[in-house]
């Protein structure tokens, strides 16, 4: 098991590269975020594109957790699939995008 350790708005989040996301925390799943312990499981399981597509996916968990604290949860896992497929396919189609974010930090 991988760990990595990342930082958003002053909080540690702990991410774990596991072979099997842990049963008690998602069925059939391949990556959770869990607000609890603030850590994000991913499987190992998949392609590069797919751990990817799925880090990226626990991403946008803990940023929607963080900013919009106290709003309905009841499309989330659907705003999030959509928003991190297309954020995959932004990426993946413009690698230089990064190198022109980093600029402005």
């Amino acid at each position: 098991m991988r760990r990595n350790t990342l930082r958003f708005m002053g909080i540690n989040y702990e991410v774990r590269f596991v072979k099997y996301v842990p049963a008690g925390i998602a069925r059939n799943a391949v990556g959770c975020f869990d607000p609890k312990h603030n850590r994000i499981y991913v499987s190992t399981t998949a392609t590069k594109r797919q751990i990817a597509g799925t880090l990226l996916h626990e991403l946008l968990h803990i940023i929607r957790h963080r900013v919009f604290v106290g709003m309905p949860m009841i499309t989330d896992e659907m705003e999030v699939e959509g928003l991190s497929t297309a954020l995959m396919e932004l990426f993946s189609s413009n690698p230089h995008i990064f190198k022109l974010l980093s600029q402005g930090l």
